[in-house]
């Protein structure tokens, strides 16, 4: 990791809010970049619309689309983003810096400003250093064009989101809940994901296409991301969960390190304050584990704080990076994370041991051991000599730290694989590595009581052991800083299932979406079983809004059958798998005349937040009867109206009007009314007049030998109905959807000889 020298302090004086800045239009081509000066030693920059006013000495580097660093350690104005980062591995030092990005915001870059527009797709990411009311300054200068500015302090996110918290678990322990565990919680909790192998170091978080080519060609398998921190010199707009999740996914173990406060002796800007050590040190080991969070890495997960060499035979000045560093080892252990300490060789030996050589050198005293130490030493020349990668080290004994160590043993140089080229440093790792697998999914831990199974990441609660497939388990026990330290949902894409059901949930931005196939996941994947309880309550308060409730999708089920000649029907609707479950539903009903609209809904008081799942409704003659339903979950939201289900009660053979040729016959019992008509002459009809219908169905009696009838609307033949089949009274043959017209329909028979019997016409309004 090379230094970086010490820039001049930002010139305080800024434009005033009325200077002048000259805008240029864009070509096609390029991006026009203006930049105009004032009497007061200050100068507007404006790109794409966005103006900013800075010192005038800052110098402006335009790099939309080609190669470029965005490093935060000097002055100067970034325009657009580069195609590639061309960073060296490391930069440390923080100053006033601005850097007008295209990009999301979605990344840490923790900056002390950033000021976006609805109305622009330029963003204005502000760095401070040790500056703050300059970068505030700064930030209030900036204008969009024909849009008002919005200025917000990320505290660490670039996107200026809050970090969701957990809501505080029940310190309740319910009835149901499985035995408590009797072990204490330690406090020191060392991560057991340790990597063993070849790692790399670059300044930015490669692109994932990056990643995915160096995962297949490279020697590395592991990755350094550097996630925040005062002195962190290069910008991250890569750097976001997703991108964990993803370069994870692709095979990768991380190395979360943290660019914090340097040597109070040293040359760079942010520094220690003596006085402040032990405060300055948990401030940030607490903004590391904030950092981490906000990359989806929970509990256990270990972060390296970055520490340059500096002069540590100056006794005031290793005394109080002792102080900041053991400070930000115990705030790490006391919240369940693993602290890691980098330096130089001899930097680092020289802070955390005692003794003047490896043969006497004995862990301090004076500050809490952190877990992992890593260690630079490198070849003279890293560009042309590749290094020594073993692990052992001259200044640090080999007893100590053993299987918890790293060394850099390369500095800035380019390597390529799958035809990337990365400027990287170059580390060999047995230590401990991200992401944890202390509290791995599947596990269980508890806090005040109430026990949890991990799950993404997230702790989803159990109410009862037998509930997620077993007896008592083993749990480890967490305090209560711990616990809240967990991510507040589980990450997006986790599958959970039901112990109780065996269905499958697929969890998206904290709501659990039930899974009917795996199909579209290429098949079965990694899944945790959970408590059903906890699907069906989500949303609801307390340890339940571990899961966000979704708004459930209910439909309608029955009746099946278009057209009937019953008196009664018996509508039914499923509630859908949902998270959280229906507990109720409301239910409506209309109905239609063969040649009249629909009436208004009605809504008895009586099927209104009932808890079952179907409903009896008596039909009329010659009308269709429509119920509707919705849903309403246990966290209280309610779904919409589903689709009308509808069915259509027949008219009886006598509300039609016959041609010569029929015979009215009685049947009691077996026909629809007690009566049927019949012939056997082709051309016979019966017509209903003023029909609104969209199907028309056939109330007949099937026989091995009996005829056809075919149907018309205004003459118009829409489909035929064969009545040859085993002899059975008074069944309904329905006929395809129509468009929904008003119209005469006719029955006409195109059989000659055949009998053909029938018992009524169902008109559908739907």
């Amino acid at each position: 990791m090379d230094l970086t020298t010490t820039r001049p302090r930002l010139v305080r004086s800024l434009a005033a809010a009325g200077a002048a800045a000259l805008v240029l239009s864009l070509a096609p081509a390029a991006q026009a970049v203006a930049a105009t000066s004032a009497a007061d030693g200050s100068r507007t920059v404006t790109y794409r619309g966005a103006s900013v006013t800075v010192p005038a000495g800052w110098p402006v580097r335009d790099l939309a689309g080609r190669p470029g660093c965005v490093r935060f350690d000097e002055h100067v104005v970034y325009l657009g983003d580069p195609s590639r980062s061309t960073c060296p591995p490391h930069l440390v030092g923080r100053t006033e810096a601005v850097h007008l990005t295209t990009k999301s915001l979605q990344g840490v870059v923790a900056p002390d400003r950033v000021v976006t527009s609805e109305g622009s797709a330029v963003s204005v990411v502000v760095s401070a250093g040790g500056d703050t009311p300059a970068a505030r300054s700064i930030a209030r200068s900036v204008s969009f064009a024909d849009a008002s500015a919005a200025i917000a302090a990320p505290s660490g996110r670039a996107d200026a989101r809050t970090l969701s918290r957990a809501d505080a678990p029940s310190t309740t322990r319910s009835s149901t809940s499985p035995a408590s565990s009797t072990a204490a919680g330690s406090g020191v909790t060392p991560s057991d994901t340790t990597y063993n192998g070849l790692g790399f170091d670059a300044c930015t978080a490669p692109p994932l296409s990056t990643m995915a080519a160096w995962y297949a060609s490279s020697p590395f398998k592991a990755a350094n991301m550097y996630i925040g921190g005062a002195s962190r010199g290069c910008s991250q707009a890569n750097l976001t969960a997703d991108w964990v999740t993803q370069t994870v996914a692709q095979g990768w173990t991380l190395i979360p390190t943290y660019v914090g406060l340097q040597a109070s002796c040293s040359s760079y800007p942010n520094k220690i304050d003596p006085t402040q050590a032990s405060a300055q040190g948990t401030a940030a080991a607490d903004d590391a584990v904030v950092q981490l969070n906000a990359l989806g890495l929970g509990l256990g997960n270990p972060v390296y704080f970055d520490m340059e060499a500096y002069s540590y035979t100056n006794a005031a000045c290793l005394a109080a990076t002792r102080a900041f560093l053991g400070a930000w080892t115990q705030r790490l252990h006391d919240r369940g994370y693993v602290s890691g300490i980098y330096s130089s060789s001899n930097a680092l030996a020289a802070t955390v041991f005692d003794g003047t050589t490896s043969a006497d050198r004995v862990p301090t005293t004076a500050m809490p051991a952190p877990d992992t130490l890593w260690f630079a030493r490198w070849p003279a020349d890293s560009k042309t000599q590749p290094g020594d990668p073993t692990l052992s080290d001259l200044a640090i004994p080999d007893q100590y730290f053993a299987n918890h160590r790293i060394h850099q043993f390369r500095g800035g140089h380019q390597e390529a694989y799958g035809g990337v080229t990365v400027n990287i440093d170059s580390n060999s790792l047995d230590a401990p590595v991200a992401p944890s697998q202390l509290a791995a999914d599947g596990a269980f831990v508890q806090t005040a009581g109430t026990v949890y199974r991990m799950a993404g990441g997230a702790p989803i609660v159990v109410t009862d052991w037998a509930a997620v497939g077993g007896g008592q388990q083993p749990v480890t026990t967490l305090s209560q800083s711990q616990f809240n330290s967990l991510p507040s949902r589980p990450r997006n894409g986790t599958f959970l299932q039901s112990g109780a059901t065996g269905r499958i949930w697929r969890v998206v931005t904290g709501v659990a979406t039930y899974v009917p196939s795996w199909t579209p996941y290429g098949g079965p994947q990694p899944s945790v079983v959970v408590d059903q309880a906890a699907l069906d309550h989500a949303g609801t308060g307390g340890f339940w809004n571990r899961l966000d409730s979704g708004t459930p999708s209910p439909r309608m089920t029955a009746p099946a059958s278009i057209g009937t000649t019953g008196k009664k029907a018996s509508f039914a609707w499923f509630g859908g798998y949902s998270s959280s479950a229906v507990g109720s539903y409301d239910v409506r009903w209309r109905k239609a005349r063969y040649d009249a609209t629909y009436g208004a809904w009605t809504r008895p008081a009586s099927w209104q937040r009932t808890p079952v799942s179907d409903v009896p409704l008596g039909l009329r003659a010659g009308y269709t009867s429509c119920v509707s339903v919705r849903a309403r979950n246990l966290a209280g939201q309610t779904s919409g109206w589903t689709t009308q289900r509808c069915t259509a009660r027949s008219l009886d053979d006598r509300s039609l009007a016959r041609s010569a040729g029929w015979k009215a016959k009685s049947g009691k019992g077996a026909f629809f009314g007690g009566t049927y008509l019949t012939t056997t002459r082709k051309g016979s009809t019966l017509v209903r007049t003023g029909a609104r219908v969209k199907r028309v169905g056939v109330v007949a009696s099937t026989c091995r030998s009996c005829g056809q009838v075919a149907v018309l609307l205004d003459g118009k033949r829409i489909g035929a109905v064969s009545l040859v089949g085993p002899k059975r009274s008074s069944q309904v043959l329905m006929l395809p959807a129509v468009r929904r017209q008003k119209a005469t329909v006719t029955l006409k028979v195109r059989s000659s000889g055949a009998r053909v019997r029938i018992d009524g016409l169902v008109l559908s309004r739907s």
